[in-house]
């Protein structure tokens, strides 16, 4: 019952400020107000979301998802753990726009054992506007800005995708190799370098998502 009247309080409360600022024709003063849900339970799915993670407030996470330590995702991103499980492991980034969804098993997967989930694992980075589907993805790869990663695809350790790149289904990427193109092939080793800058930008975005997380915290909170 008390959760219920403090709903009606605070509806109240949104309604009546709506009143005042238009009587006293303050609209620069207007707050959008939206129903949009970051984190959203689908039945009997829900979210598993731990401590430390910064989920955008314009970001969809709908269904059956976990997000472990440290883990982002970003403005408008979506990972829709609606047909099966989405993992996404420690200090791992989704960045803005980058969508991840699973698919029913089908006659696409030519592995009948490959499920329709996600697994993606720890200082994993999604560049802007990526695509999973139904993949596995393992430690500290690297998955460029508008890469598409079909249904089925295995991507190892300290792997890059370039950007652009597009996986066909069922595509194994070997643990540091490096593929780009479309569709996406085998390229060469990738250095020493690279596989620390891939830890880095991991290391980078979780710090950048701590911050933003402080900053998008109510007004008047307690610090």
């Amino acid at each position: 019952m008390s959760k219920l009247f403090g709903k009606v309080l605070k509806e109240t409360g949104v309604v009546l400020n709506e009143v005042g600022l238009t009587i006293a024709n303050e609209d620069h003063l207007r707050r959008v107000v939206s129903n949009h849900r970051p984190i959203l339970n689908l039945f009997e799915k829900r979210p598993v979301i731990s401590i430390g993670t910064f989920v955008a407030p314009n970001a969809s996470v709908v269904g059956s998802v976990t997000l472990a330590v440290k883990s982002s995702v970003w403005y408008g991103a979506v990972v829709r753990g609606d047909v099966g499980n989405i993992t996404i492991g420690n200090i791992s980034n989704i960045q803005d726009n980058a969508v991840i969804l699973t698919i029913p098993t089908s006659s696409a997967l030519d592995d009948p054992t490959i499920g329709s989930d996600v697994t993606i694992g720890d200082s994993v980075t999604v560049g802007h506007g990526a695509i999973i589907k139904s993949s596995i993805i393992h430690n500290n790869v690297l998955i460029g800005q508008g890469a598409v990663i079909q249904e089925g695809s295995i991507i190892n350790d300290d792997a890059i995708i370039a950007a652009g790149a597009v996986l066909l289904p069922n595509t194994f990427v070997k643990k540091g190799e490096l593929f780009a193109g479309n569709p996406a092939v085998f390229i060469r080793q990738v250095t020493i370098d690279e596989i620390k800058a891939n830890k880095t930008i991991a290391e980078e975005y979780a710090n950048r998502a701590n911050e933003h997380a402080e900053e998008l915290r109510p007004y008047n909170a307690d610090v």
